[in-house]
């Protein structure tokens, strides 16, 4: 039966400690998703350090994020650490309390650059807030490991360790990852629909003044505005 053939797989979940134990495919998969994130991430920090070109701004951003993600993924391959081994599971969880929210943050940081240097035309972001985004998106996931610890939530919670599923913890999880987490979605698809709007805007303004340059050719006028349109398309994806 399907049941049986969804246990042997090991996609069942059991109740043990605290944590959600489901079998060794589903952890496999579990750390191959987490390894894969891994080397998306190298990949994006080694490409920035082997080329200085690319050191730009908006690079520097996904650095960063990269790096949170780097070290949230790697507190996934911890795997469950059961009695007596909390100390690994206690690290375990403060380090996706810490770098859950950075990640958050970082993404909603992009998406605020984004904003204000095509909506708002604010072509001194770098210099006036690059520093300001450092202190949100460093020093807020502080305050939640510190919400963590103070209130004593960390420890098993399902899957992983992070916050355990206890009324405080719910709280806890809910202002130091979820609430932001929704907020920080909602705030990249506003970007996105309005980056989208003006890029589309710009387009159509070009392909009315632009007509001009090609009357030679409008075969070759078309051309560039079909390229033009799908390398928009790719950008906004």
């Amino acid at each position: 039966s399907v049941e049986h053939t969804v246990a042997m797989l090991g996609f069942t979940p059991t109740s043990s400690e605290g944590f959600v134990e489901y079998g060794a495919a589903f952890h496999a998969l579990n750390s191959l998703s987490a390894i894969l994130s891994i080397i998306g991430s190298l990949t994006v920090i080694v490409t920035f350090i082997a080329f200085p070109q690319l050191r730009r701004f908006f690079a520097r951003l996904a650095v960063y994020l990269a790096l949170s993600d780097l070290w949230l993924c790697t507190s996934l391959l911890l795997g469950q650490s059961h009695a007596p081994h909390y100390t690994k599971c206690h690290i375990q969880s403060l380090l996706g309390t810490y770098f859950g929210l950075a990640s958050v943050l970082w993404t909603v940081a992009i998406a605020d650059a984004l904003r204000r240097v095509l909506l708002a035309r604010d072509l001194c972001v770098e210099t006036k807030y690059e520093s300001r985004l450092h202190i949100a998106a460093w020093g807020l996931p502080l305050v939640a490991v510190a919400l963590t610890l103070g209130f004593r939530v960390s420890g098993p919670a399902g899957l992983t360790c992070w916050i355990r599923n206890t009324t405080t913890g719910t709280v806890v999880r809910m202002i130091t990852f979820y609430i932001p987490l929704w907020a920080g979605i909602a705030y990249a698809i506003w970007v996105y629909w309005h980056v989208s709007s003006l890029m589309r805007r710009l387009l159509a303004q070009h392909q009315i003044d632009g007509s001009s340059e090609y009357e030679s050719s409008v075969w070759e006028y078309q051309h560039d505005i079909d390229r033009q349109r799908r390398s928009l398309n790719c950008l906004l994806l």
